[in-house]
């Protein structure tokens, strides 16, 4: 009885797997101590004849379950079933029945016996027993049974039967965790296609824990993935790889994290996530052990979806041939690789190739390497694929030697004629990356030559060998064939739409410095116009972007691209570029230091210090040193100025030293240098020495390449003049000047580029001949030379517009007449200045930009009875006017006393102020000519830079108590032949209408950008229609298309705008509002439609950016009218109009915006004005119209009128008559 007692105490009830460690023991020791002193034995306990009591024989079945003796528990369980059946014993029978299904499926798969057994038990229990049943045996029997006939069900795809057994196992009992149920359960109510209850039960999965979350995970992606919710179902399954990995379960974390990649990639087409989570799944698949079948098909489908993963990253598209069907545990239908060997060197080669594409070259190159090495040699395509990751690995380090090496044996191991010619390409590019360009050249036509059949079918090919070849020719100095080569890999690109391409962006980059090196600036500017509407913002763009803003002036939106650029790069090339353009943009801003320390750092992103990339960067940083010792020279500090020259030379001599070593293919840096060198040499008064750098340098420039050649003569110029030999630098420098002019003739449609681009060359050469024409006497010519630095882009789009509308004379027909005959030029001038009248005389002002303290050439120009016309010259030098302390009180140099003056002028109550500041510029601009100014009623001036937003008509003679306008007609023009064009345009439309009329509009109603109605100017309008007889536009009547329309009338003589005038960042020229809406229900409008956040953020702001436009009329629209401005007077009666942006070409604004769509003078106002004021202003103005006085006379009558109602300043001084102001209107007559 003891042996008895014993052994129904150690045996575990009930037993579900087999046991281990001592319990095994424990049970063994049973088990044989029962036999031993009770001759209870597994065969007495299976006799169907045994009077062994049944519990014993139960507690013998489960020993056997124990000790993994499956088959005897079955046969010990069925002859139990048959004496209790016997004995009527129902409970034993159930126990039996349940227990030997239980067994049969989970232990021998024999699944309807299994069923038919759980259904008996189950059955018999439910009829027999009822709730004649301890919970012990309730929950660990027939709840067990019914949770396991459950999982039978399930597994035999009955899951509608299954739910309802499966149910059972979530009761408290001790065996089964509720986690594995909810499992269960929501995994048959989501092929039921109830995916609520199925998210339900997988949520409780997750939430219950222990250790089993990852099923609850699997379960969640699933159930997403069939919700569509791919995002979700990607997050889910990343979860659940998280989970099994925590638990070391590594077959089922590889698993979450290949089906993770394959939804990323196939669902969401994320492919940089794909690619994360299918290298998770390979780095769990490599850490499987004990079941290499498993790892086998982990690897293998890991291996399969990160190559195609690869693929798609570089050809955009998915390799299909890759992959078999895959069901929902990963096991692919594919012909598995012949060994484990080949599985895990495939591994770990595509963990490198992931590692180089991320930048970890180190860990790519252990990958790589250790990949490499477990392969065997019959692996060619694996081989070949990882032996070429590993040269550009190599590449990317700058061991471009043991690169070409590695691409060498790709070229013996390519399995198809393609990959052959591919390693080809890359063997060019590593001969190419050592700088042996000849060689490199010679290879890319020896592959040419060799492979034409399969280049001229493969275009992706073609395309590298093509852009290759271009390189290696923009590089050998052959610029023409780079260019044609280059253009036809972009035409081959884009043809295919492959924007997404990075060879596009190299095409891209490399042409871009063709065209500029090329002086091809518009198809330069064009080139990335066009990649940034079809690509987007990139960092090849940014970079673009960059250069050309400080190609165009705005080095501040330069420093700012390219420094966002900067931060984001990790290529060397594109630092280097990057680092390059901001330290230009710095210099341009004057900010030397800042220079100097971004070239320094180009130069560390170099690779090797004497590649020609080093020789760009010590050039750059002599012109840095030059800049830095001209201005310590200029400002009397002989010594450190003479440090920097040498600096300068030092570094000049290393970049030729580098260039020598590499021939005569980069000669373009070389003329650079050399003439750096004679720059230098010019301020150290070496001047014999700076010629023959000039020499050297003349001797290497290509005969085309005006822009490099003019900078030579414009040096050469600078040196003749120093040593007085003044007629051969004038001839220089005339040379240079229409070098240089040719060059503005080629940018086409490129206004800014026009506007900027040669600024500095061409602002140099005009001043430098003024001044020696100047100084010669020649005052006409230095006359001309100041016309033609001035409005070159007005003159070249107006002679356009000229040769469209006008049978064209043959000095029009030469775009660079003016520049080129002197006779022309001065006709040009007699002829304005004649039209002007014999009372006109005309100030035109120049002075040197550069140099704020240089000297302020004024030239007095006027009609005379005897001679065609006279030029009276006066000379003043700033830096003496400035050095008197009566003269300095508002600043000290020009641009400061303009500032401060039109300051000063718009605040209330600095009246005295204001004249003290307009009394300097009296004595600056006027007082210096005003005996020739004094015999003429009207006076035109011709400004230049600042001086243009100098309010001429207000400044101020304190020795006569007087202001300008109070003593002369004030009138003011771009330029003498800006004033002659005008005319032109107001005799032309003079004979061409028939019937004028008149257009007076004002306060459009609601007033756009949310400004507010002008009661003033809604009155101005209606007062000057009323005077001029016909009806105003005012509020609602007056829109944007009835504004334009008008101006675009060709009946329409005067056109009156009253409403809001501004200038600001979005409208740097100006603008006139227009029209508005109700902006808050239009913008909630725009958004119908728009899901996506981001999406929803572009559209919207660029459908708010469409509706603002309509709500303004902007300068660039009124210059581009079709049928341009036929009115001979148009008066822009808002606060600005006369503002804008001061460029070398002039003031870009609304006035000259009118001018040269057509009209002959416009009224403009310099700041913001006052709408009562203006009001009064703008009425007198037509009041005097209308007495048949000039226009300039009438704006002069209408100040006084205020002048001398004790109104300020600020209220009458902003309007100026600008364009023809000697034209006269006769209103009456007209109307």
């Amino acid at each position: 009885m003891e042996a008895i007692d014993h052994f129904l105490s150690v045996i575990p009830l009930p037993a579900y797997s087999p046991a281990t460690g001592q319990l095994k023991l424990e049970i063994e020791s049973a088990v044989q101590r029962l036999e031993e002193q009770c001759g209870v034995s597994l065969c007495s306990c299976s006799s169907s004849s045994s009077k062994i009591d049944l519990s014993i024989c139960a507690k013998m079945a489960y020993a056997m379950v124990h000790l993994d003796r499956v088959n005897d528990a079955i046969l010990l369980f069925e002859s139990m079933q048959e004496r209790a059946a016997s004995q009527e014993n129902v409970r034993v029978q159930v126990l039996a029945l349940i227990e030997r299904g239980i067994l049969l499926r989970s232990g021998m798969k024999e699944v309807e016996s299994a069923k038919a057994d759980l259904e008996a038990g189950l059955r018999l229990a439910q009829d027999h027993l009822g709730d004649d049943l301890n919970e012990f045996f309730q929950l660990n029997i027939v709840e067990r049974g019914k949770f396991e006939l459950g999982w039978l069900l399930f597994d035999k795809g009955e899951f509608g039967s299954a739910v309802e057994y499966l149910k059972a196992g979530l009761a408290p009992h001790i065996i089964y965790h509720a986690a594995v149920v909810h499992s269960f359960l929501g995994d048959a109510y989501r092929r039921l296609g109830e995916l609520d209850l199925a998210l339900e039960h997988a949520n409780a999965c997750v939430s219950l824990g222990g250790g089993r979350q990852f099923n609850g995970y699997t379960l969640l992606g699933f159930v997403y993935m069939d919700r569509k919710e791919y995002k979700q179902a990607v997050g889910s399954l990343r979860e659940m790889a998280l989970a099994a990995g925590e638990a070391e379960i590594f077959g089922v974390e590889s698993f979450g994290w290949w089906a993770a990649g394959c939804f990323a990639l196939e669902h969401c087409s994320d492919c940089d996530q794909a690619v994360d989570c299918l290298v998770w799944s390979l780095k769990a698949a490599l850490r499987i052990q004990g079941d290499l079948q498993l790892q086998a098909r982990r690897l293998a489908s890991a291996n399969a979806w990160l190559l195609n993963c690869l693929l798609v990253q570089q050809h955009g598209r998915v390799i299909s041939e890759f992959f078999g069907e895959c069901d929902e545990d990963g096991g692919a239908q594919m012909v598995l690789p012949r060994s484990m060997q080949v599985l895990t060197g495939e591994a770990y080669g595509l963990l490198g190739v992931v590692m180089l594409s991320r930048g970890s070259l180190d860990d790519a190159y252990e990958y790589l390497d250790r990949g490499i090495s477990l392969l065997p040699g019959d692996e060619t395509k694996l081989l070949f694929r990882f032996q070429h990751a590993m040269g550009m690995l190599l590449s990317r380090r700058s061991e471009h030697d043991k690169a070409l090496q590695r691409f060498e044996q790709c070229t013996l191991l390519a399995p198809t004629e393609r990959d052959k010619v591919s390693s080809y390409i890359s063997c060019c590019l590593e001969v190419k990356s050592c700088l042996d360009m000849v060689r490199a050249f010679e290879m890319f036509g020896r592959i040419q030559a060799e492979h034409a059949a399969l280049l001229e079918t493969d275009w992706d090919l073609r395309v590298d060998v093509m852009l290759g070849v271009g390189q290696c020719l923009f590089a050998l100095g052959n610029n023409v064939q780079a260019q044609a080569t280059l253009e036809t890999a972009k035409e081959t690109l884009e043809a295919r739409e492959r924007f997404a391409d990075t060879r596009l962006g190299a095409v891209y980059s490399m042409l871009f410095l063709c065209y500029v090196q090329s002086n091809r600036f518009s198809a330069a500017f064009e080139l990335a116009s066009r990649f940034q509407s079809k690509c987007g913002e990139d960092a090849y763009l940014m970079l673009y972007h960059g250069v050309a803003n400080r190609l165009l002036g705005d080095n501040e939106a330069s420093v700012k691209t390219l420094t966002d650029l900067l931060e984001a790069s990790k290529d060397w090339m594109l630092r280097y570029s990057t680092l390059s353009s901001l330290a230009y943009a710095y210099r341009k801003m004057g900010d030397l230091d800042s220079a100097l320390d971004k070239f320094d750092q180009a130069l560390e992103e170099i690779p090797d210090d004497i590649s020609i990339h080093a020789a760009q960067v010590y050039i750059n940083r002599a012109g840095v040193f030059n800049d830095r010792g001209a201005e310590q020279q200029r400002k009397g500090n002989p010594v450190p100025a003479m440090a920097s020259f040498e600096k300068a030379l030092a570094e000049y001599d290393r970049a030729v030293q580098i260039m020598r070593r590499f021939g005569e293919w980069n000669l373009q840096d070389l003329v650079r240098a050399y003439a750096g060198e004679a720059v230098v040499h010019f301020h150290m008064k070496n001047y014999s020495v700076a010629m023959l750098k000039l020499d050297s340098a003349t001797s290497l420039v290509s005969s085309d390449d005006a822009l490099l050649m003019g900078k030579i003569k414009r040096i050469r110029a600078s040196i003749l003049a120093t040593e007085g030999r003044m007629e051969e630098s004038a001839s220089e420098a005339r040379e240079a000047a229409l070098l240089f002019a040719d060059v503005q003739m080629k940018l086409q449609n490129m206004e800014s580029a026009w506007v900027t681009l040669l600024d500095d060359d061409m602002k140099h050469i005009y001043y430098f001949m003024q001044r020696i024409s100047s100084e010669a006497n020649s005052f006409v010519d230095a006359l001309l030379w100041a016309e033609r630095s001035r409005m070159r882009l007005y003159f070249h789009l107006a002679d356009q517009a000229l040769r469209n509308s006008t049978p064209a004379s043959p000095k029009l027909l030469d775009p660079l007449a003016f520049d080129k005959d002197d006779h022309h030029a001065a006709s040009c001038i007699k002829e304005a200045v004649a039209k002007a009248g014999y009372n006109s005389v005309v100030v035109e002002y120049a002075f040197s930009a550069n140099h704020p303290l240089s000297s302020l050439l004024i030239y007095v120009v006027h009609s005379t009875a005897g001679e065609d016309f006279t030029v009276r010259f006066k000379r003043v030098r700033l830096q003496e006017f400035f050095a008197s302390k009566e003269n300095k009180v508002m600043g000290g140099n020009l641009d400061a006393l303009i500032r401060k003056a039109r300051t000063v002028i718009q605040r209330e109550s600095h009246e005295a102020e204001a004249k003290v500041a307009l009394g300097i510029l009296y004595k600056l601009t006027v007082l210096p000519v005003w005996e020739h100014i004094e015999p003429h009623d009207t006076v035109i001036f011709a400004p230049q830079g600042t001086m243009s937003l100098v309010p001429f008509a207000a400044l101020y003679d304190g020795s006569e108590g007087q202001f300008l306008v109070e003593k002369k007609n004030v009138g003011v023009i771009p330029s003498i032949r800006a004033l002659r064009r005008c005319q032109l345009h107001q005799d032309h439309h003079h004979d061409h209408i028939d019937e004028p009329s008149f257009f007076v509009a004002g306060d459009p109603e609601p007033m756009g950008l949310d400004q507010p109605q002008l009661p003033g100017a809604r009155k101005e309008a209606e007062e000057i229609a009323k005077q001029l007889g016909v009806d105003a536009l005012v509020g609602a009547a007056m829109t944007k298309s009835s504004v334009m329309q008008a101006l675009s009338s060709a009946s329409v003589r005067v056109a009156v705008l009253a409403t809001h005038g501004l200038v600001s960042p979005a409208y740097p020229h100006g603008a006139l509002v227009m029209q508005g809406q109700n902006q808050q229900q239009g913008f909630n409008e725009l958004t119908v439609g728009v899901t996506s956040s981001l999406r929803r953020e572009v559209d919207l702001a660029l459908k708010q950016q469409a509706v603002l436009h309509d709500q303004v009329l902007t300068a660039k629209e009124i210059e581009r009218l079709e049928k341009g401005i036929a009115a001979r007077l148009v008066v822009l009666s808002a606060c600005q109009t006369g503002d804008g942006v001061v460029t070398s070409e002039g003031l870009l604004g609304l006035g000259r915006a009118v001018l040269q769509a057509g009209a002959a003078c416009v009224l403009v106002t310099l700041w913001k004005v006052d709408d009562a004021a203006t009001l009064q202003l703008m009425t007198g103005v037509f009041e005097e119209l209308n007495k048949q006085h000039t226009i300039v006379e009438a704006v002069r009558f209408s100040m006084l009128k205020l002048i001398d109602s004790g109104k300020p300043i600020r209220f009458w001084a902003p309007l100026v008559a600008l364009g023809s102001p000697t034209l006269r209107i006769s209103l009456a007559e007209e109307a």
